[in-house]
């Protein structure tokens, strides 16, 4: 996966593994939104993991239907 800036997801992250996004999932479901901005951060940060993930299964179909 390409190293990417983010502010919630690590550059290098394996989207592939659930030991590499279980903490961040877990980071939003535990985190305080308790404000409009809190709420908005939270959704930033949201939207990364899941591109972060998305791109990851784009790539693993990618890869399966060129085999």
């Amino acid at each position: 996966m390409p190293a990417t800036l983010t502010d919630y997801v690590p550059a290098e992250i394996d989207a592939t593994r659930w030991e590499a996004i279980e903490p961040l999932i877990r980071g939003l479901l535990d985190r305080a939104v308790d404000s409009p901005e809190a709420l908005e951060r939270w959704l930033i940060d949201r939207s990364e993991l899941e591109a972060a993930y998305s791109e990851a299964q784009a790539t693993l179909y990618i890869n399966m239907t060129c085999d």
